[in-house]
């Protein structure tokens, strides 16, 4: 009966110890994602100050601007946001225009802010 009681117990710990290592890998999961977009939305706005400060009326952001399917960035408010999973990364931006990229999608940046100017 102490065998079989033994077995058990130690089932049970082995149990226990795949929940915490599931937990932790998960959660650093979690912290890649997090910091990949932050990455993402800071790298961005640097482009576009880049862009902003150089003179150039136009450039390209290409299709592999956005990493993923339902990853999406907008530009507005002098703010870049990448939105992923309901979550969004912000940074700041001079770039004043509004734009919106889309996984698979380039985009046109020009020095137009409006249709009026």
């Amino acid at each position: 009966m102490e065998f079989i009681l033994s077995k058990v117990a130690l089932c049970m710990c082995g149990v226990v110890l795949m929940a915490v290592a599931v937990s932790v890998i998960d959660n650093t999961g979690d912290d890649m994602e997090e910091d990949g977009m932050m990455e993402l939305s800071e790298t961005i706005a640097r482009i576009l100050d880049e862009f902003w400060h150089s003179g150039l009326d136009s450039m390209v952001l290409p299709e592999s601007t956005v990493p993923y399917p339902g990853c999406t960035v907008t530009v507005r408010d002098n703010l870049v946001s990448v939105g992923h999973d309901g979550t969004s990364w912000d940074s700041v931006t001079e770039y004043p225009g509004y734009l919106t990229i889309g996984f698979g999608m380039y985009q046109e940046v020009t020095r137009r802010t409006s249709r009026r100017s």
